[in-house]
This record gives C-alpha cells, sequence and structure tokens, in this order.
C-alpha cells in the first residue's frame, strides 16, 4: 500500500514539474519552460522578442539543458501567453508545440538535428 501510494505522488510530481512557477510577495513570478532550443542563435531570437514583450522583466535561455527561465508580471502577462509566444517563435514550449509556420523560417541550426555544430558549418558566429 505504501509502495502505491509513493507511486502515485511521484507520478503526480513529475506531472507538476514540466513547468514550475515560483511567484514572490512582490507580484513578479518566475517561470521555466522545457523548450527545443539548441543553439545561441535561439538564445538571440528568443531573448530579442522577449526584449519587447511588457511584463517581461528578464529571460535566460539555457540552450544545453533546453530550458528557457521567464522572470515576468503576471498582472500584465500571463504564463500562458508566454508559452504561447514561445511556440509561434518556432520552438516547443513544454506541451505547447512550435506553430509549423513558423518553425520552417527557423534557421537550419535552429531546426531540430541543428545545433551549434550546425551554426559553425553554416560559418554563423557565436553570439
Amino acid at each position: 500500500m505504501k509502495k502505491i501510494i509513493f507511486l502515485l505522488v511521484a507520478i503526480i510530481f513529475s506531472f507538476t514539474c514540466c513547468h514550475s512557477y515560483a511567484q514572490s510577495n512582490n507580484g513578479i513570478a518566475t517561470i521555466r519552460i522545457k523548450t527545443s532550443v539548441q543553439c545561441t542563435m535561439c538564445r538571440k531570437r528568443i531573448t530579442d522578442y522577449f526584449r519587447r514583450e511588457p511584463g517581461v522583466l528578464h529571460v535566460d535561455v539555457n540552450y544545453y539543458n533546453k530550458v528557457v527561465t521567464v522572470r515576468y508580471m503576471p498582472g500584465q502577462i500571463p504564463a500562458s501567453y508566454i508559452l504561447t509566444d514561445i511556440a509561434n517563435l518556432g520552438y516547443d514550449a513544454d506541451t505547447v508545440k512550435a506553430n509549423p509556420d513558423f518553425y520552417k523560417l527557423l534557421p537550419k541550426c535552429c531546426q531540430k538535428g541543428g545545433g551549434m555544430e550546425m551554426m559553425r558549418k553554416m560559418g554563423i558566429r557565436d553570439y
């Protein structure tokens, strides 16, 4: 019985850790999003986009772990919009799949099978 309860708790926990939210008392929240980013050009595209997005305070793109961390103000932009924005840039964002029309517009290094090695082959310098 204890094993079953432990297993159920582990399953529930695994579903909730796909993207994590943390909110402090000052109205700023943080979301960690599992994405399909894989190179510095992906990082540049996402950070450049969110620089213009009202309510987003800071974006950190870790292409080694394929995680985007966003600090934002939930009163100005909901977390669901952040996921949709990343998907509309052409990248998977947790359970939201990349918009196929925008995925086709990504540079080859940002598409699946690309990455840093593809960037070097294309002659693109590191950002």
